[in-house]
């Protein structure tokens, strides 16, 4: 984990306050062994027995033995729960920043002083987070222990309206500290993120995430608060969701391969959002999914999981309404990967499951058909519309580049959008500016008539273009062509989209379509189609497949 240090001096003090009861008291050497590790000096120690403990007493006796240094103090309470300690503790605690993790918490070398980096860089900020490692009992690392709704490097925080992604172990500062609700049996942590996020209305302000591991946990075991939550889930998330005024959908969308698709989705429809509905009990009447990938991954299948196994395991046990939305990459998929008795496999299985299928547009519904997929056409439309503004005087390109790193960790245009042949037709018309957008990895490169912007604000540069190509070897409805022509401007695509000028993967043909796209001057044909695929009407007629 590597972090740059703006400051020499460790001024700030984390207060880790750490709620014992019944046998995790057995955690806490290990812990200690851990914390004293620390490259970050200034803390203290703060452990709460949640009831009378006199062999845990006696390993914190032992403990301040061998750590001298350590700043360790411990108090006993009448039993009344995790919250209940978790809350005396910080009434002793004296640091800036406060954290409470369990026992079986294990804090690596480096994190208080990234934590205190963070939280030093930006005084905005007031909590920091990130990821965990899940270990076995013979310390061995699993996987991580949470997934993250995060596209791009920005979380979407509404996710944590349905379930909890932060643990409690990661810091606020002490005057954002909200006590824990003791009447919270489990899913705590959860109660707790909420309670904080909801006063921005979830947008996440003042939270700053950090793509890292910084401790790792033990399974959780029966008996436990994990236990506990996982046993009443329904009654445990209803406490939750009834307390905050988090309404209950009828619908959950989830998404394993495009979850930007699948945020946005639940927020057009007013539906739940998450990353397995299966995994817990629920009562919902439809499960919407969001892409359904046919490819099998080696490194999933060595793992003794395939792909296509994991999307169906979204509807495990649920007899509701099934949906399947597709997408272009998963029809491109279709092509690629699926063989006839993959195939037929597939197609049993959706008949059994009496799967409802959707598509994109009506020229990917003609795809499908030729698989024997039979889907009705349901547009997801783009969130935003853009203003028809006047068209700029010097006729200009935007073109969509995402960056990727292969194999060999060198960073490379996403060969799907035909970079070589995009080359080729920038060459040949040295006249036109070209700008393209959708990766940071090269912003600010440029030469001749073409330059990288990066990740750019979609209101503040669609005035500035006059033109969106869009060259792909396959593609579903792309959500920045509808951008584009919602603001009247000509679109290129390689798809029969409505309203854009269509062409296929001719060098000649495209520079021809650009062309006439200068031509064609403000499109009023293709902001009328653009502008028709409202929110509302994608949100009704998802909502009558109940």
């Amino acid at each position: 984990m590597k972090t740059k240090n703006p400051y020499e001096r460790e001024d700030k003090l984390f207060s880790i306050c750490t709620p014992i009861y019944g046998v995790t008291y057995k955690h806490l050497e290990t812990f200690a062994k851990y914390l004293s590790q620390s490259d970050y000096p200034n803390y203290e120690w703060i452990v709460v027995f949640d009831g009378k403990h006199k062999r845990g007493e006696r390993v914190i006796e032992k403990i301040k033995k061998d750590y001298p240094d350590m700043q360790v103090s411990y108090y006993t309470i009448p039993h009344a729960g995790a919250c209940a300690a978790r809350n005396y503790g910080a009434t002793k605690m004296k640091g800036d920043y406060l954290t409470f993790p369990g026992g079986d918490c294990y804090i690596y070398p480096q994190t208080l002083r990234t934590w205190a980096n963070a939280f030093s860089e930006d005084p905005e900020i007031y909590r920091v987070w990130g990821t965990y490692d899940l270990i076995k009992e013979d310390g061995s690392i699993m996987g991580i222990g949470l997934s993250v709704p995060n596209y791009n490097g920005k979380i979407w925080y509404p996710a944590f309206k349905y379930t909890n992604y932060c643990d409690g172990t990661f810091p606020v500062k002490r005057d954002h500290f909200v006590p824990y609700d003791v009447n919270c049996k489990s899913l705590q942590d959860w109660d707790w993120a909420i309670t904080m996020l909801k006063k921005d209305n979830f947008s996440g302000k003042g939270w700053k995430f950090i793509n890292d591991s910084f401790f790792a946990a033990e399974l959780p075991k029966k008996g436990g608060l994990s236990d506990d939550s996982h046993s009443n889930w329904i009654e445990r998330t209803d406490y939750i969701r009834n307390k905050h005024g988090i309404p209950k959908s009828d619908i959950c969308v989830t998404s394993l391969g495009a979850p930007s698709h699948g945020w946005k989705v639940a927020e057009m429809i007013g539906a739940d959002y998450l990353p397995m509905p299966s995994f817990k009990p629920h009562r919902y009447k439809m499960i919407y999914l969001i892409g359904f990938y046919t490819k099998e991954d080696q490194q999933a299948q060595s793992a003794g999981v395939y792909v296509t196994k994991s999307h169906m395991q979204v509807f495990d046990n649920f007899n509701g309404k099934k949906v399947i939305h597709w997408i272009g990459s998963d029809i491109l998929q279709l092509y690629k990967n699926a063989s006839f008795e993959k195939l037929e496999v597939m197609k049993k299985w959706f008949r059994e499951n009496k799967i409802i299928h959707l598509a994109e547009a009506d020229f990917t519904q003609e795809e499908l058909k030729k698989f024997g997929i039979k889907a009705k056409v349901a547009p997801i439309p783009s969130t935003k519309f853009y203003d028809p503004t006047e068209l700029p005087k010097e006729f200009s390109v935007a073109i969509y580049m995402p960056f990727s790193q292969d194999p060999q960790g060198k960073v490379i245009p996403d060969q799907i959008y035909c970079p070589n042949l995009t080359d080729t037709i920038i060459k040949s018309m040295p006249d036109i500016k070209f700008y393209f957008y959708g990766a940071d990895q090269v912003k600010g490169s440029k030469k001749d008539n073409w330059e990288y912007l990066g990740y750019i604000d979609m209101k503040e540069w669609i005035p500035k273009f006059s033109c969106n190509l869009r060259l792909t070897t396959h593609d579903g409805l792309p959500i920045s062509c509808l951008e584009f022509l919602s603001a009247g401007r000509q679109v290129i695509t390689t798809v029969p989209l409505k309203g854009a000028i269509y062409t296929d993967l001719d060098r000649k043909n495209i520079v021809e379509a650009i062309r006439k796209a200068q031509r064609g001057g403000f499109n009023t044909k293709g902001m009328r189609y653009a502008r028709k695929l409202t929110p509302e009407r994608y949100k009704k007629q998802i909502r009558r497949l109940i």
